[in-house]
């Protein structure tokens, strides 16, 4: 089973954009995780040529 590190995760030629921002997202602000995740792929798009804006964002609601 792999984990990832911190529970954040990226893939693709923009991941590590969107993962650093993501983990300064989760540990300076009080967003939500599909506030966190839109923000960061937003900054992920604006460094990486290869990333885009378009975005669609599955929400996975777990109980507990």
């Amino acid at each position: 089973m792999l984990e990832p590190e911190f529970n954040i995760t990226g893939i693709g030629s923009g991941g590590d954009y969107a993962r650093s921002a993501a983990m300064a997202l989760l540990n300076e602000t009080d967003l939500d995780a599909e506030a966190i995740v839109r923000k960061a792929m937003g900054i992920a798009g604006s460094i990486c040529i290869y990333t885009n804006n378009s975005l669609t964002l599955e929400v996975i609601h777990t109980d507990g």
